[in-house]
């Protein structure tokens, strides 16, 4: 349950987190009215569209200020880009591995740690609902 993530979540001082399908993530569109897709995935994006996805889906609500109060960084990463085809053409994303140092109080971290958990059940990024942003926390 959402409960149950957030109770066995522990303020964590590391984070790693392994993209298993492509992901890419939404940003605006440019002059000719195209989508443009982001192939990084720093800290606050990732766990703004974790926090995004956990409040479309259950009755514990987080605020995305939580991300304010804590300092996501990119420690380590390997990631490689791939081609996906959908109908209207090729979609990049990218796969791999990333590890986050996080600091901040215990409180904001443990919801982040949280997070993490639920990183598998909620997808990250675009498209997810077509087979993109399958994310696992690594232990």
């Amino acid at each position: 349950s959402w409960r149950e993530l957030i109770n066995r979540a522990a303020p964590a001082d590391e984070l790693t987190l392994q993209f298993r399908s492509p992901t890419a993530f939404s940003l605006a569109t440019d002059e000719r009215g195209r989508k443009r897709y982001g192939l990084f995935p720093d800290g606050p994006t990732v766990f703004r569209s974790l926090i995004k996805r956990w409040n479309a889906f259950p009755p514990l609500p987080l605020d995305a200020a939580i991300l304010d109060e804590v300092d996501i960084l990119t420690k380590q990463y390997t990631l490689q880009t791939e081609m996906l085809q959908f109908g209207k053409g090729p979609q990049l994303g990218f796969t791999g591995q990333v590890t986050y140092r996080v600091s901040g109080d215990d409180v904001p971290r443990h919801l982040i740690s949280a997070l993490a958990d639920a990183a598998l059940y909620l997808g990250v990024g675009a498209k997810t609902t077509q087979g993109m942003g399958l994310v696992r926390r690594i232990r």
